[in-house]
């Protein structure tokens, strides 16, 4: 087997339907495998699979178990020396599959790829990025801020257009992430401490700590319709950013760098709640959605990670 593509789902059905047929329409020419690990759908995703799509091999969690745990469940069950995580709002272009496994058997030094992503109104949607430094940790919490994001996006974009060709990078996103056997069996699963967010980066940087190489490839593409799963859980969504943001910190760095991080990210809250407080166009019930992630993630500040 040379690849196992692992697909974490969470009521996301019609697009998963999107992902999957894209997938088998123009099939990697290589053996492979579907793993789709479904947590607790609600939105007939699981029947979905059953009927449409056969040759996958489908798990049903009894809950949503996050985006890491369920990704291990696919890991741990992988027959491929290649695992590809892919979001289930992804649709594959043709060969692009086939490109990165022509890369990664090229490259023995690489142990995680990702590739070009494309928004769905053809714009680029950042998917590596550098080194995460406190700095860039601060300016990406910025991103939310309406009239700061535009300026961070142009930042994050400048980056990703240095070089044409494959560029070796500090993470890759896990929308669309290839990854070695050996590779995981050398730095372990995904950190089933973080719900979702961040454990992509925490994964690239025990791949570095290593000495493996992690390489974004600009010239293969996919489509991603972004976040979908959580634009229904807002709340979780932020909670889940800043609880990734203080643990990896708490990982990585020293103690007076987790009290910098948390003193910025009570500054960034205070503005975040400001603006949702006064923003007239925005609908009541996205508004407390966002208060309550809000609200959740300052009592983190002032608390001991679990």
């Amino acid at each position: 087997m040379d690849l196992s593509i692992i697909i974490v789902n969470w009521n996301t059905r019609d697009l998963l339907f999107g992902c999957l047929e894209s997938l088998f329409r123009t099939p990697p020419a290589r053996e492979f495998e579907v793993i789709v690990i479904d947590n607790a759908s609600t939105d007939g995703s699981a029947l979905l699979v059953r009927r449409k799509f056969p040759q996958v091999k489908l798990f049903l969690n009894q809950s949503n178990k996050g985006f890491a745990s369920a990704s291990n469940q696919g890991l741990r069950k992988m027959r491929g020396k290649l695992a590809l995580l892919l979001n289930p709002d992804t649709k594959i272009l043709e060969i692009s599959i086939d490109k990165m496994i022509e890369f990664m058997e090229a490259r023995e030094d690489v142990g995680i790829s990702g590739c070009k992503i494309i928004n769905p109104d053809g714009s680029l949607e950042v998917s590596a990025f550098p080194d995460p430094t406190l700095v860039h940790e601060i300016i990406s919490g910025f991103r939310s801020i309406p009239f700061l994001r535009k300026y961070i996006e142009r930042y994050r974009i400048r980056y990703l257009s240095q070089s044409n060709g494959a560029m070796k990078v500090g993470w890759v996103t896990g929308a669309c992430l290839m990854i070695r056997k050996e590779t995981i069996e050398e730095i372990g699963y995904l950190d089933e401490k973080i719900f979702l967010y961040g454990e992509d980066v925490d994964w690239c940087l025990r791949a570095r700590k290593k000495g493996w190489k992690v390489i974004y490839l600009p010239h293969i593409r996919i489509f991603h319709f972004g976040g979908a799963s959580m634009q229904k859980d807002l709340a979780r969504k932020i909670y889940s950013f800043y609880f990734k943001r203080f643990y990896l910190t708490q990982k990585y760095r020293s103690g007076m760098s987790l009290l910098f991080v948390k003193c910025i990210s009570l500054l960034e809250l205070l503005a975040k709640v400001t603006i949702t407080t006064l923003k007239r166009n925005m609908n009541e019930k996205e508004k407390q959605s966002r208060l309550q992630g809000y609200e959740k993630s300052f009592r983190l500040i002032f608390r001991k990670l679990d």
